[in-house]
């Protein structure tokens, strides 16, 4: 019996080994750091995952508020992001790291070394003739596949390929058990480590479900385990509303919210580029986007061919026939449009294109598996089984290196050093709790300057510092609009700070910069130095938190450009005609590779702005040059818009040049303002002269004063407005505008004591609903039992 059992534990507990062994392999010979130079650190790992960790680690330790930050896009509800980024349990490890890499690479190879174990699990539970041998192969495989290889960059995603065999397995044992709880605590921990990959796990779990009850031969069953399925699977999604709740509430104003998915008819890839995705060593394209990846099926070989000749096996007519259409239904899913967005959430995947693709290549291993069941004689020879062995693994390690290596930039100990350095300079900054003020970066992390993803998206949140910027896929929708608005930049999906505009940044309160160039209109700050090559500078405009505003809604402001838009609404503000922004004409000329715009530089005192409009925004290599000198590459959709024109040293003529691969130069508009610093001035001091002021806050929570000289003052708050603030004025609850982007207060006259605290909408709720499910789960459960004990009485 204990021999037994620990052969069971054995069978369970190798492929994990054998799984990580292969892994730390491919990444020492690749020479991932800290092996060597390359990095693990690529696309949305890179630029938002590695951010929200250290802001998790924050969160941990004190120093962070789960519902809560201040750090990304000027405040914004945490919940969500923690529910699809870092719910996994796994994620708790961060706390023994100091450097967020190695933390990536053990995180990596820990989650596959367990999707194998996992797998195993199933098999040796699923079907019990097989050998144990078989099992460690084809759970070796599962681990090591090329999803679980090429995803290895969506770390939160991976958390699917561990509980999918345990979702099966629950599904399996409720059909021929009738034992339901292993498959509500399988879906429930799914959800919770990350909804969105649960929502696939979910689809598949119907498919899977019905295949198994079909392959069975008591019809009679049928009706009452579809319900009872459908009731476990019911109550474990509504026990995980504790969390998806809130998460789904804050959906409604980021990604979740989009309508723009096409269902028209159409395949995405064809035969050929399928066929190859179930070849070893095929490397992941380097171009980003959903149709530059093809689709990563391959799990081995050997699994190929055990699933192949399980179609020509003894097992049922019936099960093969039930076999084949579930497989071509997924391959089906996988290549036919509408089907692929119906399992990526009703909503076309921009990026990593079959996002599904692993219930594939698992349900391709469950064939394999069902064949090696009850195999010919000959695989249970040794020889037989030592050649499959290691054909396996060195296989496995090609593929895996092959896929590694296709995609791992140079930048391991570069990323370290800056790393060390962006900590070195925020650790600096001198951070009051009575004094509120936003922080942004003009300076890239990647030497390609505004070429693509820079970095700084959420730096906020890893360094600890009230950010504007931020990419997140919960993002305000209300925010980003007035941020395109205001000519920060064009693309939707994020928030992106590279030049300042300084009369929107003095609005928003952003008082520091940090910059590798001079910022015009804000002053050196040579006390804190340089580090990294850049220099802090300090915006002497910048408003507090809160101001008295005459005029709240900005929301309905239209005009021809952003800085037609940005004299509105300094304009709404104040209540005054204000026309800080005046217009400058160019002169175009059209050259052979580009436009050349020339600007009279104005008399006034001044920051001279502008943008080319028309720009077609297709990834060509073109770059704006100020005066001569480049300044970003501009035609990518990462690119921001609306850049600084720097006066010319021995001349008032400054000029703007676009050069590059232009297909409509001749269409292209250069649009030329300079901000009035005269103007700009006296707008920003009457602002100044009413506003609110910080006694105390943390992450979630604001305490001040504001001193109204009239009734029904109007305070606007630069927090954006969410209904998870609770708000107190003078020790009476009141309500802020939710018409309004920001926080805005209509106030008594005299002191007004306001104090807020935030709990992310939906939470409470949540809360009661996961308790009332488990509860009814639980007492479902013991009322079965006892109808068992009657009846075998």
């Amino acid at each position: 019996m204990l021999d037994s059992s620990r052969k069971r534990a054995e069978v369970y507990i190798i492929p994990f080994f054998i799984t990580a062994i292969m892994l730390f392999v491919i990444f020492y010979k690749v020479g991932i750091y800290p092996f060597g130079e390359r990095s693990l650190l690529i696309w949305d790992l890179r630029w938002q995952y590695i951010q929200f960790f250290s802001w998790f680690k924050q969160v941990l330790t004190g120093g962070g508020n789960l519902f809560y930050s201040f750090n990304a896009g000027m405040g914004n509800n945490m919940i969500g992001l923690y529910a699809y980024y870092l719910a996994s349990p796994l994620n708790l490890l961060i706390l023994f790291f100091n450097d967020i890499q190695i933390f990536v690479l053990v995180l990596t190879i820990l989650k596959l070394a367990l999707a194998a174990s996992a797998s195993a699990f199933f098999m040796r539970n699923r079907f019990s003739s097989i050998d144990n041998i078989w099992i460690i192969v084809l759970a070796t495989c599962y681990g090591m596949m090329s999803y679980s290889i090429s995803q290895k960059c969506n770390l939160m995603w991976l958390d699917a390929l561990i509980m999918l065999p345990l979702i099966c397995l629950g599904i399996y044992r409720l059909i021929m058990q009738n034992k339901k709880t292993f498959l509500f605590i399988s879906v429930l921990v799914m959800v919770v480590c990350n909804w969105y990959m649960a929502y696939m796990c979910c689809l598949f779990s119907v498919v899977y479900f019905f295949f198994e009850l079909f392959c069975t031969d008591e019809k009679k069953k049928y009706i009452v385990t579809i319900v009872k399925y459908g009731l476990t699977m019911l109550l474990a999604v509504m026990s995980s509303m504790v969390l998806f709740l809130p998460t789904a509430m804050n959906l409604l104003q980021g990604k979740g919210i989009e309508s723009t998915t096409d269902y028209t008819p159409g395949f995405h890839i064809g035969i050929k580029t399928l066929i190859k995705g179930l070849l070893p060593g095929i490397r992941m394209q380097k171009a980003f986007g959903t149709e530059s990846q093809g689709i990563m099926l391959f799990c081995g070989t050997f699994v190929l061919i055990c699933a192949a000749a399980y179609f020509l096996s003894k097992r049922s007519l019936k099960e093969k026939i039930l076999s084949a259409l579930v497989l071509s239904f997924l391959v089906v899913s996988a290549t036919f449009i509408p089907l692929e967005n119906v399992w990526n959430g009703f909503r076309k995947a921009n990026s990593y294109y079959c996002r599904f693709s692993f219930v594939i290549s698992f349900f391709i291993i469950y064939l394999a598996a069902a064949y090696l069941e009850k195999s010919v004689k000959f695989f249970h020879k040794k020889w037989f089984r030592s050649i499959v062995c290691m054909w396996v693994c060195v296989e496995l390690l090609f593929n895996g290196y092959s896929i590694v290596r296709s995609y791992a930039p140079i930048e391991g100990h570069a990323y370290s050093v800056y790393d060390e350095q962006q900590k070195e300079r925020f650790a600096g900054f001198d951070i009051s709790n009575s004094e509120f003020y936003r922080t942004e970066q003009a300076s890239p992390a990647g030497e390609d300057r505004g070429a693509n993803y820079l970095g700084v998206f959420n730096e906020g949140l890893q360094y600890g510092y009230h950010s504007f910027a931020t990419y997140t896929s919960t993002i305000n929708s209300a925010l980003t609009e007035l941020y395109h608005k205001c000519g920060y930049h064009d693309y939707y999906k994020f928030m992106q700070y590279n030049e300042p505009l300084l009369l929107t940044d003095s609005l928003w309160g952003i008082r520091y910069i940090i910059s590798d160039h001079t910022i015009e209109g804000c002053e050196k700050d040579t006390d804190a130095g340089v580090i990294n090559g850049k220099s802090v500078y300090v915006n002497p405009y910048a408003l507090n938190l809160g101001y008295c505003v005459q005029g709240a809604d900005i929301e309905n402001i239209e005009a021809e450009n952003p800085f037609e838009y940005q004299n509105k609404i300094l304009s709404t503000l104040t209540g005054e005609d204000i026309e800080c922004f005046k217009r400058v004409d160019a002169q175009k000329t059209v050259l052979e590779d580009g436009d050349e715009f020339q600007i009279k530089v104005p008399k006034e005192e001044h920051i001279l702005y502008g943008y080319i409009d028309h720009v077609i925004k297709d990834a060509a290599q073109t770059v704006i040059y100020i005066n001569g000198d480049p300044r970003t590459t501009y035609s990518r959709v990462t690119s921001y818009k609306t850049f600084q024109v720097d006066d010319p040293e021995n001349s008032d003529i400054a000029t703007v040049a676009i050069k590059g691969n232009l297909s409509n130069k001749d269409e292209l508009e250069g649009v030329f303002y300079y901000l009035d610093m005269k103007e700009f001035s006296s707008a920003i001091d009457k602002l100044k002269t009413k506003m609110f002021q910080v006694e105390d806050y943390g992450e979630g929570k604001i305490t001040g004063t504001y001193t109204a000289v009239e009734d029904n003052e109007k305070l606007m708050l630069t927090i954006p407005y969410d209904k998870g603030w609770k708000i107190k004025c003078n020790g009476e609850t009141v309500t802020a505008d939710p018409s309004r982007t920001f926080t805005v207060l209509q106030v008594k006259k005299g002191e007004n004591k306001i104090e807020m605290t935030y709990v992310s909408p939906g939470f409470k709720e949540g809360f009661v609903i996961s308790l009332l499910a488990i509860l009814l789960f639980a007492i479902w459960q013991k009322a079965e039992k006892k109808v068992r004990r009657s009846e075998d009485v």
